[in-house]
């Protein structure tokens, strides 16, 4: 099993998600998080996904997060396991840029 823990920051003005409408946007993000692990994994349990918009008082500057906590059991053989943490970093960022547009990664780690 591994664990994955993920955090990505984007720019307030950059996305294809409502801001008011949390759950919706939880749901599509998890949707596409759980479609990329499973390229990667027999399985997956995905544990948490939560998207925080700033609010609406906030400054422009202010920046989404993004926070991904997920398991991954029986990696496929094509995954190469000595880079598996760059490999799910480098596929999430792909993958979540179809909604966010810009992001910056704070954390990927799998243990």
């Amino acid at each position: 099993m591994y664990q994955i823990d993920a955090c990505f920051h984007c720019p307030n003005r950059y996305c294809e998600v409502r801001p008011d409408d949390t759950a919706s946007a939880d749901a599509v993000v998890e949707e596409l998080v759980s479609l990329m692990l499973l390229t990667l994994f027999g399985r997956i349990e995905v544990d948490d996904v939560s998207v925080t918009f700033p609010a609406a008082s906030a400054y422009e500057d202010e920046q989404i997060i993004i926070s991904i906590q997920a398991q991954g059991y029986d990696p496929f053989s094509h995954v190469n396991l000595a880079c598996l943490d760059s490999i799910i970093e480098d596929c999430l960022s792909c993958t979540l840029l179809e909604l966010f547009s810009l992001l910056d990664v704070e954390r990927c780690a799998v243990v």
